[in-house]
């Protein structure tokens, strides 16, 4: 039997490990779309509107079903077939950068969306079977730490990496263009070698059980309103969900706004 603590870490380190590989790609494919010559007949702004939608609109639109995968399955399961998925995404986005196509690179992005749609429910929902009561506060408390520092690392290091290796590659004679692709190319090979490693880093995760025997029906893909009406009814619940609404709205709507600053920002710069 595997270790309650030893099963507790590897969920963290896995789940930040999710959360690092969605905002690095996301920043990297956003700076190689700005890349002069990348994309000489699409407006940057698009991409970078694109992405964000597609952060978040599987969310939106998949959580009812997310929510009974979730439950349906042993949650060990879904998380591990989450990651292995988000390991073979991961090989796919970098099939589209060695093919130089940037709209194949959007379409890996929107299957690490779908994936993060289904992990995030099952890595919060499995605490509760890895911990007691006593314990599932400090537990939720270090996983979301853990998700926002994953959320700020990712963001520095994907737009970090795709310059340094851009630069680099120009330094080594390559056209400014081929060099960004090739920066975008490395870049994703890295994210794809750690998903692998958060793969197998999860293996030491304990088994789980199935806690909801409930079938599949096709209501499930419009079961939202019966769920906020839900949610509505427990105001502690609410409560707290509005909490985590506003930080991460707020924290959304900033980000995507440094974006767009930094962007016209270098674009008056020359």
């Amino acid at each position: 039997m595997k270790s309650p603590r030893v099963s507790l870490a590897a969920l963290m380190v896995a789940q930040a490990q999710v959360t690092f590989n969605d905002n690095a790609a996301k920043f990297m494919l956003i700076a190689l779309a700005q890349f002069p010559g990348v994309l000489p007949d699409t407006d940057s702004n698009l991409i970078r509107g694109l992405l964000s939608a597609l952060l978040i609109g599987p969310f939106i639109l998949f959580s009812p079903m997310a929510g009974w995968v979730v439950d349906r399955f042993p949650k060990s399961i879904v998380l591990n077939a989450s990651l292995g998925a988000q390991a073979c995404i991961m090989v796919l986005l970098v099939a589209a950068l060695w093919l130089q196509s940037l709209w194949g690179a959007v379409a890996c992005f929107v299957l690490l969306a779908l994936q993060a749609t289904v992990f995030a429910p099952a890595k919060r929902g499995v605490l509760r079977e890895l911990v007691d009561a006593s314990g599932l506060s400090r537990a939720v408390g270090v996983m979301e730490m853990m998700s926002v520092t994953a959320i700020l690392a990712g963001i520095f290091a994907g737009g970090k990496l795709f310059d340094f290796l851009v630069t680099r590659k120009i330094g080594q004679g390559l056209e400014e263009t081929d060099a960004a692709w090739q920066g975008a190319l490395l870049t994703a090979v890295v994210l794809a070698f750690f998903s692998v490693v958060s793969w197998l880093v999860f293996q030491l995760v304990a088994r789980t059980k199935a806690r909801n025997p409930e079938p599949f029906r096709a209501a499930l893909f419009w079961r939202h309103g019966a769920q906020i009406m839900e949610l509505w009814r427990d105001r502690p619940l609410l409560r707290a969900t509005f909490g985590i609404m506003f930080f991460y709205g707020i924290g959304g709507y900033l980000l995507v706004l440094l974006i767009q600053m930094g962007a016209s920002l270098h674009d008056d710069g020359g």
